[in-house]
């Protein structure tokens, strides 16, 4: 197979997200919301309002809106396997990591709101630039035994919990 040839390919579930907002991961979200908000506020007491603040408060304000329904309601990320990497397409480019930088795959199994799924975090050699795949959600649907296969056969040590009863 050539070196960019996918083997599988799957849509991320986006109850993992959610799952991640519930616990925690809403702080973030408020205080992307609160820097214009607090920007507006000081001008305010300062009685220093300029139309520019306002209007670049605002589109801060409406870009961190736009980014949490995206990621609360949006369709979840694509994930590939490729003969050479796991590429996960969240922007462009997509972030990739070659199997030989994985040291090990932990596989988890979650559920969020009845909507079962595996997460598989990677442990990544240190030294790697940035923007690699760390983790990686498949679906009840997509077949975790054979991409569990298929990282084995790239040299990934994969660790695997036991589903839970």
């Amino acid at each position: 197979m050539p070196a960019g040839a996918t083997l599988m390919e799957w849509r991320e579930p986006n109850a993992c997200t959610r799952k991640e907002f519930s616990h925690g991961g809403w702080i973030g979200f408020v205080i992307v919301l609160m820097i214009p908000t607090v920007g507006l506020a000081i001008s305010a007491m300062n009685h220093n309002f300029s139309r520019g603040e306002i209007i670049l408060a605002l589109i801060f304000l409406i870009i961190g809106i736009v980014i949490f329904l995206r990621e609360w309601s949006g369709p979840g990320n694509w994930v590939y396997l490729k003969e050479d990497c796991v590429s996960r397409a969240t922007s462009r480019p997509a972030s990739r990591t070659r199997y030989q930088n994985i040291k090990s795959c932990n596989v988890s199994h979650e559920s969020y709101n009845g909507i079962k799924f595996s997460v598989l975090k990677f442990t990544l050699k240190t030294g790697l630039p940035a923007s690699q795949v760390e983790k990686i959600v498949l679906p009840e649907d997509v077949n975790l035994d054979r991409v569990l296969h298929i990282l084995r056969d790239k040299g990934v040590k994969v660790v695997e919990s036991p589903l839970p009863s």
